[in-house]
């Protein structure tokens, strides 16, 4: 599937912006606003505000209309990126290979070259593949024992997917074959009729009334139902005995072993004894509202929800609940960082934080979202951003995607700090701007005046884009802003990883 070409983005683009106007770090606000990186590796063009955008960084170029519209290319290779109206669309591709989806209900895959250069293409290596969920399935590989098609509910074979190595119906439910190794699983009329053979397992089904299956090996099991749900039996080979389970709904439940006694009693009460790994006991008095639970590892649980809950691990993780949902504390280790997230309402108030524990003096990385009004990152080396307002960050913390193409949307002002001595910011997607870095600085607004220090002078210009001639500091001015918010997740912080 081919996309049109981006001809019309680029004729909008022109029509935006003058051809007289210079390409690199003037602002000509709102029709375009372009900033150039101070060591001349990215550029960052806007047009009608957040619009219409081009950016170049140096392992890729970007285009696009926000929110429609994206287009990536890759340095060094043919590998491109479209995505239209994201999530709705997106399509990749590179040399003979593409795949498109459309809000992963439609999905096409399709590679033409084999993997290694000159060899001989393979089934593994070249195919084509087409989904309509939850319809129609089919993969095409040149070789009949990798390829298939199916029509649901009508007829067809689906190898490979789903949990199994293949899968036949015709007229589903009324049949349907599920292979995984050896066992084979035929119903009729699923789920109401089933039988099981092969791979050490055999059984049969006339649910709900009754049904039983069982397997042989090292992990030997019987399992049975009567009047499902109402009686369910089963017993399972352990390495140093064997467990049994039994259940008489909703009275009773209960699962006993060497090593655990688990009974529950009108679904919402029981009690649970444990002795390895390591000794616990859990009271349920009505769960999962009241439950008290301890270990001898360090394990721990004591909720009474919506009002509290307190639970801890073996490793020292640990989660609390004020007020269900008013506030939750996670703390966790993670890369040898220790983290802590904090939230009030899930998403109101979002803060993650970390340090090293290793060194308790050492500066934090954090990053805050007030929803909507602001998001706030710090990596605890000197770098710290701030956009106002940020509705899609808290949702989204590791979509590329969205943070190009909606985040900006909505970027009435943008703080970014990459040192002390440089900083830039951003007022009204692009129309004041300020940076500086060490002792030059630049402000501009919009395309009427600038003024810039530089060498220990000061200058002010009228209509700079039409009239100033630039000036040639020795030290060139900080970059503007990016087009994104932020990473997609809060670097260590300096004591562990230094400045990203």
């Amino acid at each position: 599937m081919k996309l049109p070409g981006q001809r019309w983005l680029v004729a909008l683009l022109c029509l935006a912006a003058p051809a007289w106007l210079r390409a690199s770090d003037e602002n000509l606000w709102p029709f375009r606003t372009t900033q150039e990186s101070s060591d001349g590796t990215s550029t960052r063009t806007n047009a009608l505000g957040p619009l219409f955008f081009d950016t170049r960084l140096p392992d890729r170029h970007e285009t696009g209309l926000r929110p429609l519209y994206l287009h990536r290319e890759f340095t060094g290779t043919d590998r491109t990126q479209d995505y239209i109206l994201f999530p709705l669309f997106f399509r990749e591709a590179r040399g003979g290979d593409a795949r498109w989806s459309f809000f992963s209900l439609v999905n096409s895959d399709r590679r033409s070259e084999p993997a290694a250069a000159g060899a001989s293409p393979a089934p593994e290596d070249k195919w084509q593949a087409f989904d309509l969920w939850p319809f129609y399935f089919s993969r095409q590989t040149g070789d009949p024992a990798t390829s298939y098609q199916a029509l649901l509910p009508l007829h067809g074979t689906i190898k490979h997917r789903f949990g199994d190595d293949r899968i036949d119906f015709t007229l589903f439910p009324l049949y349907s074959r599920w292979q995984k190794g050896e066992r084979v699983e035929t119903d009729w009329l699923w789920p109401f009729v089933r039988e099981i053979h092969g791979g050490g397992e055999s059984g049969f089904a006339l649910w709900p009334l009754y049904g039983e299956r069982e397997k042989s090996g090292d992990a030997a099991s019987t399992s049975r139902f009567v009047l499902w749900p109402l009686w369910l039996q089963r017993d399972r080979k352990l390495e140093d005995g064997s467990e049994r389970t039994r259940a008489l709904f909703p009275l009773y439940s209960g699962r006993h072993s060497p090593t655990v006694n688990d009974d529950s009693y009108l679904l919402f009460f029981g009690r649970t004894h444990a002795t390895a790994p390591a000794a616990y006991d859990e009271t349920r008095y009505l769960w999962p509202l009241f439950v008290q639970g301890h270990g001898a590892d360090g394990r721990l649980t004591d909720r009474w929800a919506p009002f509290y809950t307190h639970s801890a691990k073996p490793a020292g993780d640990t989660k609390t609940w004020v007020l269900w949902p008013l506030y939750r504390e996670a703390n966790w280790t993670d890369a040898g960082l220790a983290q802590r997230k904090t939230q009030l309402l899930y998403f109101f108030y979002w803060n993650l934080d970390q340090r090293d524990p290793l060194r308790p003096g050492a500066q934090h990385a954090s990053k805050t979202h007030l929803w909507p009004l602001f998001s706030a990152w710090d990596n605890g080396a000197g770098r710290r951003q701030l956009q106002v307002l940020s509705p899609f960050e808290v949702f989204y913390p590791h979509d590329a995607q969205v943070r190009t193409l909606w985040s900006p949307l909505f970027s009435l002002y943008r703080f970014d700090r990459r040192s002390p001595e440089a900083v830039a910011t951003s007022l009204l997607f692009d129309c004041v701007t300020y940076r500086r870095k060490a002792a030059n600085w630049q402000l501009d607004l919009g395309p009427l005046c600038r003024l810039t220090r530089a060498e220990g002078r000061t200058r002010f210009s009228l209509f700079p884009a039409l009239f100033a001639r630039p000036a040639a500091p020795t030290t060139p001015p900080a970059p503007g802003p990016e087009s994104g918010p932020f990473p997609a997740t809060v670097p260590a912080p300096a004591s562990a990883a230094g400045q990203p």
